[in-house]
């Protein structure tokens, strides 16, 4: 094989041209494998191929500006000889490269985007008929069967590698732990799986839960949520999302408009029952897999991963909820009967400024689902302000940071339940701010006295005498000095998606 490839490079032919720049110069990258002999540059990003000395003729792949920290390394063929045939029907190194990471659809657009050009098929002709080699069939499936038969653990690395690279995840081990996420490690025995492969229509979509596991601690259920392509491009479109930076130019309430509208953005509570016992949820976590990505852009590894695990359309939206519960009995039962209830979260969806500056002033809101007025009344608003002992001990000698703030009470007609309406400052808290004799220091961006006067449940506030549930309070945010008035925005935490449930056994 290396007669072959010492033929190669005497042939007459621009190698650049179809990616495999030849260089005379030794340089290599932090993830250069140890005893890399480099037959090939790309001339971008770094990216070269190479031979590595104790494996054999494989052919690899080095991008040491990939997208996956795990994945600067990959095989692509098992000789030279494979390596060309590759380039024959590929044409250029770019989806050789690449293949790692795309689907099959994917690969064969890229090759279908990337026509070839005069000189580059001049190119072909002539390794073709000086080396006498024929075009691979199936590259896609030729690449990808090798990547996930070889094992990455042969390939050894300098130092500097081994010091700050994170270790290669192994995507092909499905292994399903309790209370972990997707390809977490772990050194306990897996779940074992239990196919269920039952689905239902919720909220437009498309839910499936293919297997749940069993664990020693409990049980671990897998579900799988079909977003249609069109909805995540419509939502891309309507609100200007070319990359992460885009959703920079929009304010508070847009953001918080944004996430309700997003598609991909599904929250949801459950609740299991086996053999007619519920149990709760003890911990989960979500993965998302986004057809409609920007250039520059792709899905993680693992989540195309967990696509192909499960036979998922790679040309929809996918969101993938991983859930852990714990066994209601002392040891694993045999599970006789068993449902996930699935309960939509809330979203807080905005109602507008309201002005209440005395006591006695009334505003009225609207519910943006279900069109009921609500009438707010100020009974008591006071100018307060927060004290502690030694604020230098909680908050550093050098920092400033506010510490007047008004403090409402108000009632709602007709009465609302508690955690249905938020009051708000529409403005923000004052920022921390050095003291005059450390003013070389820099700025803190928040302020953490907000959450001694409330957090996400609103603020606490105790009045004697007023019979609990018949009204409520607000704070504003925390300033320096005591504010003049205060600008209060309303709005709903609403539960839109409801709630469904799908029997399993």
């Amino acid at each position: 094989m290396k007669k072959l490839y010492e033929k190669y490079k005497k042939l007459n032919i621009d190698h650049a041209a179809i990616g495999l720049e030849m260089s005379s110069e030794e340089s290599t990258y932090f993830c250069t494998p140890k005893g890399a002999k480099i037959i090939g540059w790309a001339g971008v990003d770094g990216i070269h191929f190479c031979f590595v000395r104790g494996l054999g003729e494989t052919v690899f792949a080095v991008n040491p500006m990939s997208a996956y920290n795990d994945d600067y390394v990959n095989p692509v063929a098992n000789s030279f000889e494979d390596f060309l045939k590759l380039l024959l029907t590929c044409g250029d190194v770019s989806a050789i490269e690449q293949a790692h990471f795309l689907t099959k659809e994917q690969f064969e657009s890229f090759l279908e985007e990337n026509k070839l050009y005069n000189k580059q098929r001049e190119i072909l002709k002539v390794i073709e008929k000086e080396l006498k080699i024929q075009p691979m069939e199936a590259p896609y499936d030729y690449i990808r069967e090798i990547q996930r038969n070889f094992d990455y653990s042969k390939i050894k690395y300098s130092m500097e590698y081994c010091l700050w690279a994170p270790p290669r995840a192994d995507y092909s081990a499905w292994k399903v732990y309790f209370g972990e996420c997707f390809y977490s490690k772990n050194r306990s025995r897996p779940g074992k799986e239990l196919a269920i492969d039952k689905s239902l229509v919720w909220g437009g979509e498309e839910w499936r839960v293919p297997s749940v596991y069993l664990c020693a601690k409990g049980l671990v259920a897998d579900v799988c949520v079909k977003i249609q392509r069109d909805k995540i491009c419509s939502f891309n479109e309507k609100w200007h999302l070319n990359g992460d930076s885009a959703t920079a130019v929009y304010g508070e309430e847009e953001h918080q408009l944004m996430a309700q509208e997003d598609p991909l953005n599904i929250n949801v509570n459950a609740e299991l029952t086996v053999n007619g016992k519920k149990i709760l949820t003890e911990s989960g976590c979500t993965e998302i897999w986004n057809p409609c990505l920007p250039d520059g852009c792709i899905n993680d590894r693992s989540t195309e991963a967990i696509l192909q695990h499960y036979g998922c359309d790679p040309h929809c939206g996918w969101v993938f909820i991983r859930m852990s519960f714990p066994w209601a009995t002392a040891r694993k039962p045999k599970i006789n009967s068993m449902s996930l209830k699935l309960v939509g979260e809330s979203s807080k969806i905005p109602a507008g400024s309201i002005s209440l500056e005395n006591v006695g002033d009334k505003a009225e809101v609207i519910h943006p689902v279900s069109g009921e007025k609500y009438t707010l009344t100020a009974l008591d608003i006071t100018d307060d302000e927060m004290h502690t002992e030694n604020p230098a001990e909680i908050f550093g000698e050098n920092m400033e940071y506010p510490t007047h703030y008004k403090r409402m009470v108000y009632s709602v007609s007709p009465e609302i339940g508690d955690n249905v309406l938020m009051v708000e400052d529409a403005q923000p808290s004052d920022q921390p701010r050095c003291r005059k004799k450390a003013l070389y220091l820099p700025t803190a961006t928040n302020s953490t006295v907000i959450a001694i006067i409330g957090g996400a449940d609103g603020p606490t506030a105790v009045i004697f005498g007023v019979e609990r549930g018949k009204f409520h309070a607000a704070c504003s945010g925390m300033r320096f000095e005591p504010a003049e008035r205060v600008e209060w925005k309303a709005s709903f935490l609403v539960n839109l998606r409801g709630q469904t449930e799908i029997k399993l056994i």
